[in-house]
């Protein structure tokens, strides 16, 4: 059983989190935050974290203080538990989808709204959902989920070798390989992009075209800035819970980090969106035809 404290810390920081990446949803539906096809993109994200707080909130953060390495948790209560882990795939897929959007936008901008149409976007979403649960199944295979001790425990210790290749060493290399290629694929993406906005930039510049593309170039910044939390949060939960060996009342730190990771993924967005607060006059703005940015890129709404 883990400390009180530490069942309290999960709830209040998933709750938190729930409610960062709800407002956000509630902006991207009812005015319009980041427009139709580039907002379903977050859309895909914003569910994905807030049904985290939801199964961190109703189930983790009760089964740290009700059960233990002596009672664990029913069967059909771990295979919820499990459900975080094909969202963080998904968080991690969906952060390289919106750094190829924001890359075809500056980069591409007539072939933009042929690559990201509204049906080829949605189709791009729902893949991304299905690869991330055929990814998650060695977490789900019945004979893992009953040696399974999380979130109280790791694996048991009478796994046998098939086993712990099944519920270990493959999910551990399933992990590291899906954080590792949406890192770099990521990060390699969104500093194309901010060389390509400061070469348009520098280019408006010297034509006395209504100065750089700062809006553009915030909202960048803002993108990239939620996927280094976002990343980090992966990277760090792998690392204490499979490579760091602690005593039990320590091991709770990797469940820790991802609800707070969940929390500053959504305040990046909140704190760092322009006018986050007044999106609607935001996005008429944008979406003038008299705002020659939008006219020529097809606006960071699209």
């Amino acid at each position: 059983m883990a400390p009180l404290s530490t069942a309290i810390f999960v709830a209040l920081w998933s709750s938190f989190g729930f409610l960062c990446h709800y407002t956000i949803f509630h902006r991207i539906i009812f005015r319009r935050l980041f427009g139709d096809v580039f907002g379903f993109m977050w859309l895909s994200r914003q569910l994905a974290n807030m049904t985290h707080g939801i199964v961190f909130f109703f189930f983790i953060a009760p089964s740290l203080q009700f059960y233990s390495l002596d009672h664990l948790p029913p069967l059909w209560l771990r295979y919820v538990m499990m459900i975080p882990l094909p969202l963080s795939y998904l968080n991690l897929f969906t952060n390289l989808l919106i750094a190829v959007n924001r890359y075809c936008i500056v980069k591409i901008p007539l072939q933009y709204k042929i690559l990201f149409a509204r049906k080829k976007t949605y189709t791009a979403v729902a893949l991304s959902w299905i690869l991330c649960f055929i990814l998650a199944i060695p977490h789900f295979t019945p004979s893992c989920i009953k040696e399974n001790r999380f979130p109280v425990g790791t694996y048991m210790d009478s796994l046998s070798n098939p086993q712990r290749f099944l519920c270990e060493a493959l999910p551990m290399g399933i992990d590291w390989f899906v954080i590792t290629f949406t890192i770099l694929a990521t990060f390699l993406v969104d500093l194309l992009t901010l060389r390509q906005l400061a070469r348009i930039s520098k280019d408006r510049e010297s034509l006395f075209l209504h100065g750089p593309l700062t809006a553009e170039c915030r909202l960048c910044k803002m993108i990239i800035l939620q996927q280094l939390v976002s990343c980090a949060g992966g990277v760090s939960f792998n690392i204490t819970f499979f490579l760091i060996s602690t005593p039990i009342d320590y091991s709770y730190l990797s469940i820790k980090c991802w609800t707070i990771n969940s929390v500053l993924d959504g305040l990046v967005v909140v704190l760092w969106t322009s006018n986050f607060l007044k999106s609607k006059i935001l996005t008429k703005m944008l979406l003038s035809p008299k705002n020659n940015v939008s006219q020529l890129f097809g606006t960071t709404l699209q």
